[in-house]
């Protein structure tokens, strides 16, 4: 039986990055998913081709966490695309590692925000929750707009200075 070209790219890309080997090196593989099927169509394929994984979206209960992770060598999570997926994703990777935990928790609530919500829904749901002044819609929006900035210009330094050091 022939498999849907779909799938043949899924079966490509699964084999790529849900590898058995990633666990060798301490690496993890997190899997994005706008939507659940998506996940439902990568979790029911996995096991077929021999892959760990572990699935974490809003179904997920606490107290079935033993029954989920059974074992300790998991290499590859399957998220939905949330904000608590992004951040996760954010605040584990290798260069923000590096950063101290006060940053790293700020880079991964910033980018996770910004790359979930961008800057403009931002303000629409500060406005809403706000009460109705201008003076205070003003201020709002300047002072999230120097948070944005200076956290993002923060971020930037930092790599700068990573970099900079290697390069030493």
């Amino acid at each position: 039986m022939e498999i849907a070209k779909k799938m043949k790219i899924l079966s490509k890309l699964l084999e790529k990055f849900l590898c058995y080997n990633l666990h060798k090196n301490g690496r993890k593989v997190l899997w994005f998913a706008t939507m659940t099927m998506v996940l439902d169509v990568i979790e029911d394929y996995s096991p077929l081709r021999g892959f760990k994984y572990a699935r974490l979206d809003g179904a997920f209960e606490v107290h079935e966490k033993e029954e989920i992770f059974p074992e300790k060598d998991i290499s590859n999570f399957l998220l939905v695309n949330t904000l608590f997926g992004t951040g996760t994703y954010i605040y584990t990777r290798k260069h923000v590692r590096q950063s101290s935990s006060c940053y790293r928790i700020l880079y991964s609530v910033t980018g996770a925000l910004l790359l979930s919500f961008g800057s403009v829904l931002i303000w629409s749901v500060l406005r809403s929750i706000i009460p109705a002044n201008q003076v205070l819609f003003t201020v709002t929006g300047i002072s999230t707009s120097i948070a944005i900035t200076s956290t993002g210009k923060k971020y930037l330094t930092d790599i700068d200075a990573m970099l900079h050091s290697k390069n030493e």
